[in-house]
């Protein structure tokens, strides 16, 4: 691979006392990342392709204030070579020989299983509220002339729309077939999209979210609050909250709390300006627009300057795909196996 972009946790522990050697291999495709701690207190960052070097990016003295886990983006290509962040900071190369400092987050990481939380309802009571509003009944609201499906019917649609989504989630994230990401893209609009409007009569009616409201069931995932006004850093504009892309069922830290998979999905990942929001659900939205189903020949104006930002590139919004698609498919199994024990 001539680029690409890596995105990956780490962990720091007694940095100031590390005396050097190799901290760890990633592979990439055709390529293998090797990182290394050379000289202490710096980071070599050596890219391979086919077991030649093509890059090589040694960074400026690095300082961590504690122990803990902090966000690793490197990226590369041709023109600039190496990219190098840990968290929201871009490291210089060793030219530059002030040290940087950087906060990991101190974290505590446990095995879970979200839905044998015991709060999980009070977690998503608000989403639950929103579904019942919003979808209350598979029959109401008929027009004339039109037949909707009963309930039996559209569950038994969501079983084969999640079944479809594993399919392709092992053919195009473990097996590399990128030209399926349009049937993602899609599968993830008609089972997860839903429009600010309160117009119920609007055609977007996410499939997932809409049985989950038949059945007044929680949609729960692990994941990090948004601290949008809280800390918001200056150094990049616009900001990219890489901690806000990641949810799970199985795992979390100390950051992570219980939210229902619609607020996850109105969490912020890009901030230009405080009125200039990019949501998880506008990823899905604009790319199910411009690479699913309505194959439009035009890329929307945000997702494209979202792409051109220095430290994004394809393989970010990819990770966010799968990391969606992933959590999607746990939701749909628990809304399922809910149904068929009742």
């Amino acid at each position: 691979m001539k680029e690409g972009t890596i995105i990956q946790a780490i962990g720091i522990n007694d940095w100031e006392n590390q005396t050097g050697g190799d901290f760890t291999n990633i592979p990439y495709e055709d390529s293998i990342i090797k990182i290394s701690i050379a000289p202490p207190k710096h980071f070599t960052i050596q890219i391979y392709e086919n077991k030649k070097l093509i890059h090589k990016f040694v960074s400026q003295p690095i300082s961590f204030k504690n122990n803990g886990m902090v966000f690793m983006v490197i990226k590369w290509d041709e023109v600039s070579g190496i990219t190098f962040r840990l968290e929201d900071k871009q490291i210089a190369d060793s030219s530059k020989q002030n040290a940087i400092e950087i906060t990991p987050v101190n974290l505590n990481v446990k095995q879970a299983w979200v839905y044998k939380e015991p709060n999980i309802k009070d977690k998503c009571s608000k989403w639950i509220e929103w579904r019942k509003e919003n979808f209350p009944n598979p029959q109401s609201e008929i027009e004339k002339d039109e037949i909707l499906k009963d309930k039996e019917e559209q569950v038994e649609e969501l079983r084969d729309k999640i079944m479809a989504l594993i399919d392709l989630y092992y053919s195009v994230f473990i097996s590399n077939k990128r030209y399926l990401l349009s049937c993602i893209y899609s599968l993830l609009r008609a089972l997860l999209f839903w429009p600010k409007t309160s117009n119920k009569r609007k055609i977007y009616k996410p499939l997932l979210i809409r049985i989950a409201g038949f059945e007044n069931l929680p949609l729960p995932v692990y994941a990090i609050p948004s601290k949008l006004g809280i800390e918001k850093s200056d150094e990049i504009v616009p900001h990219v909250m890489f901690e806000n892309q990641i949810a799970s069922i199985d795992f979390k830290d100390d950051r992570f709390d219980i939210m229902d998979i619609q607020e996850w999905l109105e969490q912020p990942i890009i901030v230009d300006t405080e009125k200039d929001v990019y949501k998880v659900k506008d990823l899905l939205f604009d790319s199910a627009n411009s690479w699913g189903a309505h194959s439009d020949e035009s890329v929307p104006f945000f997702l494209n300057r979202v792409k051109r930002i220095e430290v994004l590139s394809d393989e970010f919004l990819l990770n966010i795909i799968k990391n969606v698609t992933e959590v999607t498919i746990e939701s749909g199994k628990f809304v399922l196996n809910k149904i068929e024990r009742k």
